[in-house]
């Protein structure tokens, strides 16, 4: 699902060790936090992932539902469930999704870690 052609924009919520994991497997990552785009409306973060062909990673829920209430968006959406706040947790969630071919955007993926098991759930747009 990220691969190394994938550009990644991290939300302000994804935590520091999560985007240092991403950068260490070689992906192009862009931090809401590094950018000191932290309080920034999601509206303006998809309209600038748009512009930088990035996908989202989130905890938000907000992200996914504003796409799709706006289908004319391109962009790809991956919502990490709220409960994946640590870091740990995040990254094993993350490197399940590995396994998944990304689907073209406009996407919203969404993935749910409940013990060893990963559930996903892939919903294109287009």
């Amino acid at each position: 699902m990220i691969d190394a052609g994938v550009r990644v924009r991290t939300d302000e919520n994804v935590h520091p060790e999560v985007v240092s994991f991403l950068r260490a497997g070689g992906k192009d990552i862009r931090d809401v936090k590094e950018d000191r785009w932290t309080g920034m409306e999601d509206v303006m973060i998809i309209s600038r992932a748009e512009e930088e062909q990035r996908i989202i990673v989130t905890h938000d829920r907000d992200f996914g539902q504003w796409l799709i209430a706006q289908a004319r968006v391109n962009v790809g959406i991956m919502y990490l469930r709220p409960d994946h706040i640590d870091p740990r947790f995040t990254i094993e969630t993350l490197q399940a999704l590995f396994q998944y071919d990304r689907p073209d955007p406009p996407f919203t993926v969404g993935a749910e870690r409940q013990k060893q098991r990963v559930n996903v759930r892939i919903r294109t747009l287009s």
